[in-house]
């Protein structure tokens, strides 16, 4: 996996982006958790691909619906088996 082209897709990444992938995925999200899953993005990236992930989703789930979260663990195991 290269670092510096996820760096640079991250320092990129928009709330319109966020946006438009739940909606091609068929993910109901709504304004609110747009905004919190873009800074939870932009923070702890790195720490995503270094595999340290337990506190921020637990973090996280406590700020968005049960569905929003259900959902991003599901799209999030699965990237994560294609980047392995």
């Amino acid at each position: 996996m290269n670092i510096l082209l996820i760096s640079k897709y991250i320092n990129k990444l928009t709330k319109d982006d966020i946006k438009t992938f739940a909606y091609n995925k068929g993910i109901p999200i709504e304004e609110y958790e747009i905004d919190i899953v873009y800074s939870y993005i932009k923070k702890y990236y790195k720490e995503f691909l270094q595999g340290n992930d337990t506190l921020i989703l637990n973090n996280l789930k406590k700020e968005i619906s049960e569905n929003t979260y259900n959902n991003i663990i599901n799209l999030y195991k699965e990237y994560k088996r294609k980047l392995t």
